[in-house]
């Protein structure tokens, strides 16, 4: 019996072969709602939105300015930083006034890159407890729903026009 056995054959040396595994991206955001590339893409660390920043001005800290934040959802994008407690401290300082889109000469839009790490972090890091039950109530319970929050605006216009709000306030 012979059995016949395949031939080797030899890989030219000037082609690389295909790894056998193979990652798009080590991004530490979650798949749903990551921050849009092409949003941070045309940043050149310039520092013109240093000076319209509020919280920059305040602090002082790079990480707490628009060219700060930038950096840090770059970095979390190509996995050098992770969601966590350090990421979300800045994130959530800014006031999302928009000044630093205005005074941008690259057009940046720093607005809607906060919203989307804003919408990531609470992705990573639910909220819970009593802050989670309240922020669960307005953003599913209420404010989705027309007659609900209507009805909630006559008890909000009942409780100034009665004088129970001039009451509570002199109690204070």
């Amino acid at each position: 019996m012979n059995v016949k056995l395949p031939e080797k054959t030899e890989q030219p040396t000037n082609q690389m072969s295909t790894p056998a595994c193979t990652t798009n991206s080590l991004s530490n955001y979650l798949p749903k709602d990551a921050p849009d590339v092409s949003k941070w893409v045309d940043c050149v660390h310039c520092g013109i939105c240093l000076e319209a920043c509020p919280t920059y001005e305040v602090t002082g800290q790079e990480q707490h300015s628009p060219r700060g934040r930038v950096h840090l959802i770059k970095s979390v994008y190509e996995g050098k930083i992770s969601l966590n407690e350090q990421f979300m401290d800045p994130v959530y300082t800014c006031l999302d006034c928009r000044a630093c889109t205005t005074a941008c000469p690259a057009d940046v839009e720093v607005g809607p890159l906060i919203e989307e790490a804003r919408g990531q972090i609470r992705q990573a890091m639910p909220l819970t407890g009593w802050k989670g039950r309240v922020s669960k109530f307005f953003l599913e319970g209420l404010f989705p729903h027309h007659t609900r929050l209507s009805k909630a605006g006559s008890l909000l216009r009942f409780y100034q026009k009665s004088g129970i709000q001039t009451a509570v306030r002199r109690r204070d």
